[in-house]
């Protein structure tokens, strides 16, 4: 047999599962779910409050703390996200956001941006987003997905959690925590199965379940009530 023919016959079938290779991506169940009645009226007068959001990201294994995530790998469209579930909070007067990123380090005048906005607010929503995943896992993983020229399926696990902390005047009065996952499979020939890339909306859907469910319990709790 020919070198070439030789040649085409072994990289026939890599390049057959490479080209029909895809993604599906599934959520996991929701850790922490509020399970209370919710408030059906509110006589509370109106506050203003500031998010402080923080964004941060940990590959277990490989990094040593979680890491602030730079404003161009945030989730996209967050602040859409952010609009759409304060709608569960029922008594604000006018809201803000600040989002803190690695390069305010150096940066003095964001820093006393912030720290304006602390002050001009009454209450201060601190919510902190992690995306963690184990390092380890995700290397053997892609190691077994190109040995098998990804014709075995490969799992790829994200986790989130959201950690809120609710506070006055410098002192903490709540706090929540939830925490969901999403699993992507990779296959060679899913792509006949799943055309389209479903893991950026599968990921918005779990921060909007999120932070819609924290909103929720936060409202019913009656916490920013501004008594």
């Amino acid at each position: 047999m020919p070198n070439r023919t030789r040649i085409l016959v072994l990289s026939g079938p890599l390049l057959v599962s490479l080209l029909t290779a895809n993604c599906a991506t599934f959520p996991g169940d929701r850790e922490g779910a509020f399970s209370g009645p919710d408030r059906s009226s509110s006589s509370a007068e109106e506050v203003s409050v500031l998010f402080l959001l923080r964004h941060v990201k940990q590959a277990r294994g490989l990094d040593a703390i979680p890491k602030l995530i730079p404003e161009n790998r945030i989730v996209r469209d967050f602040d859409n996200l952010l609009v759409d579930a304060v709608t569960e909070l029922g008594n604000l007067s006018s809201y803000t956001s600040f989002t803190e990123f690695p390069s305010d380090v150096s940066q003095p005048d964001r820093v006393a941006q912030k720290e304006e906005l602390i002050q001009t607010h009454d209450y201060v929503v601190k919510v902190q987003l992690l995306e963690e995943y184990s390092f380890v896992r995700q290397f053997f993983g892609q190691v077994f997905s190109t040995v098998s020229i990804t014709l075995l399926p490969v799992p790829y696990t994200t986790r989130y959690s959201i950690e809120v902390e609710v506070m006055e005047a410098d002192r903490q009065v709540a706090s929540y925590q939830r925490s969901s996952s999403k699993t992507m499979w990779v296959q060679a020939f899913l792509l006949f199965i799943q055309p389209f890339h479903n893991d950026t909306i599968v990921e918005e859907r779990i921060y909007i379940d999120l932070l819609h469910d924290v909103f929720r319990e936060l409202e019913a709790s009656g916490v920013l009530d501004g008594r």
